[in-house]
């Protein structure tokens, strides 16, 4: 589980600084504007930010203007989360067998 959900937070991140580089900013600023609504600019909670359960927290929208936030975004962490977690069972499955799950 704890897998899953570091692996939903990197894809948020990459997200995240995929959108910001494309809308032209610089790696810097990139990595360092706080998060904030694309369409009123108000900063967003730090309970906000958590991937997958922000979004249903916020129901979708932005709390100040009720912007809806893209699906796609919600789509990608779960679709990560899920494939993690799938991934980490099936690990933690082989080694309780006793096939050599070393890296």
């Amino acid at each position: 589980m704890v897998i899953a959900m570091v692996a939903s937070c990197l894809i948020s991140f990459f997200q995240l600084l995929f959108y910001r580089m494309k809308s032209g900013f610089n790696l810097f600023d990139a990595l360092f504007t706080p998060s904030h609504c694309e369409n009123c600019q108000s900063k967003i909670n730090v309970f906000f930010l958590i991937p997958i359960f922000g979004f249903f927290i916020s129901k979708g929208k932005c709390r100040h203007c009720n912007l809806s936030i893209p699906l796609k975004y919600i789509m990608a962490e779960l679709f990560v989360f899920i494939i993690s977690f799938c991934a980490s069972i099936k690990f933690i499955d082989l080694c309780l067998f006793g096939i050599d799950c070393t890296l």
